[in-house]
């Protein structure tokens, strides 16, 4: 499994609101161990890859997230509020997310990308000899 999340921002935002958004994305990607490549869309040598991007999303707005499968495909899944709304989902009981197949949460979405290796860590400290 190589799909990886690309998440479109822009560096040269004045916007609060979006600036916050675009943390909180980032946060949630990483809390979440997602492997996700940033493009910054007021980068000129990233201003193919944006309009690209843009063509497949519904909005001009950033943040936006796609995920860019194995072959090349690159599928439009949301901005920052469609994705918050799909990790409050998945704290909704298995009930209703099966009664409500229409229902889309982040696992779901995001099911098949590439995760970073969780560490285990202790809580116990190590002895030393």
């Amino acid at each position: 499994m190589h799909n990886k999340v690309l998440l479109l921002v822009s560096s040269l935002t004045s916007d609060a609101v979006q600036e916050k958004e675009q943390r909180r994305a980032r946060s949630l990607l990483e809390a979440k161990g997602t492997v996700f490549e940033e493009i910054d869309g007021a980068d000129p040598a990233m201003t193919e890859k944006r309009n690209q991007l843009f063509g497949l999303g519904h909005t001009a707005r950033y943040p936006q997230f796609f995920i860019e499968r194995e072959d090349g495909k690159v599928t439009y899944v949301g901005g920052w509020e469609e994705v918050e709304a799909m990790n409050e989902c998945s704290d909704m009981p298995v009930e209703i997310l099966r009664a409500n197949p229409q229902i889309q949460t982040f696992d779901m979405v995001f099911a098949h990308v590439q995760r970073r290796k969780r560490r285990t860590v202790s809580a116990v400290p190590v002895a030393s000899s």
